[in-house]
C-alpha cells in the first residue's frame, strides 16, 4: 500500500539523519567545548575574579540542568511536527543570544554571567529535541541511529580539538566564545534542510501502522 512505498523511499536514504548527525556534532561538541574550556577563558581574560572559576562552570551546568527540564516540560506538551520545529529554533537562538553577550560585551562580567546562563539554558535541551526530529520523520534503523550518534561522538572529541589549535596558535581566547556561538547557529540550517528531505512524520507512520481499513493513522 501506499504506507509501505512511502517508509521503503523513506529508508532508501538517510539524508536527514545526516543532518541531524552534524546538528548534534555542533551541539554537543560546543557544550563539551565551552565546559572544558571555560575556566581557561576567564583565566585569559579576566571577566570575572579568577576566584569564581569553578563557581562559572557550576552555573553552566545547572543552567543546562535547568534548560533540560524545561525542554522536556514542553515536548511533553508539543502537538504538531511544525511545533518541534519552532520551539528547537527558539531554544538554539536563546543559547545563541548568549555567546553573542559574551561577544559583543566582552569584559562586562555581567554579560558573562547571562551570557552563560542563555547558552545553558537554551543548549541544554536541544540535543533531545533533534532525537524528536528524528523518531518523527525517519524510519526507526539501527543505522540511522548509528548516524546520529557517530556526529555526537565525533562532535565531543572534535569541536574541543580544533577549538583548542585556534586558541593556542592565535593566542585569543575570543575563540572560545566565538566557536561555541557557531555551533548554536549552524544547527539551525542543518535542521531546517531536514524539511527539504522528508515533510510527513513516517515515524508514526511506521510505529503506528495502518488501521483495520489500511487506511494511515
Amino acid at each position: 500500500n501506499s504506507l509501505d512505498k512511502k517508509l521503503r523511499s523513506g529508508s532508501s536514504s538517510y539524508y536527514v539523519e545526516a543532518c541531524l548527525s552534524c546538528s548534534v556534532f555542533c551541539l554537543i561538541g560546543g557544550k563539551v567545548t565551552f565546559s572544558s574550556y571555560i575556566k581557561d577563558y576567564i583565566t585569559d581574560t579576566h571577566v570575572i575574579d579568577l576566584h569564581d572559576k569553578s563557581l562559572a562552570l557550576a552555573m553552566l551546568w545547572f543552567a543546562i540542568t535547568v534548560g533540560r527540564l524545561l525542554g522536556l516540560f514542553d515536548q511533553i506538551n508539543i502537538e504538531s511536527k511544525g511545533q518541534l520545529y519552532n520551539h528547537l529554533y527558539l531554544w538554539l537562538t536563546f543559547g545563541a543570544l548568549g555567546m553573542g553577550l559574551l561577544l559583543i560585551f566582552q569584559q562586562n562580567p555581567i554579560a558573562f554571567w547571562f551570557g552563560i546562563i542563555f547558552y545553558g539554558i537554551g543548549n541544554g535541551p536541544c540535543v533531545g529535541y533533534c532525537y524528536d526530529v528524528n523518531n518523527r520523520i525517519t524510519v526507526p534503523s539501527e543505522f540511522g541511529m548509528a548516524i546520529v550518534m557517530f556526529g555526537l561522538n565525533l562532535g565531543a572529541s572534535l569541536v574541543p580539538y580544533l577549538t583548542a589549535l585556534a586558541w593556542d596558535d592565535s593566542g585569543s581566547a575570543l575563540w572560545l566564545p566565538i566557536i561555541t556561538f557557531a555551533t548554536m547557529v549552524l544547527p539551525i540550517a542543518f535542521v531546517r534542510l531536514t524539511k527539504l528531505f522528508q515533510k510527513d512524520e513516517i515515524g508514526f507512520m511506521y510505529a503506528m501502522g495502518p488501521d483495520s481499513t489500511g487506511k494511515k493513522p
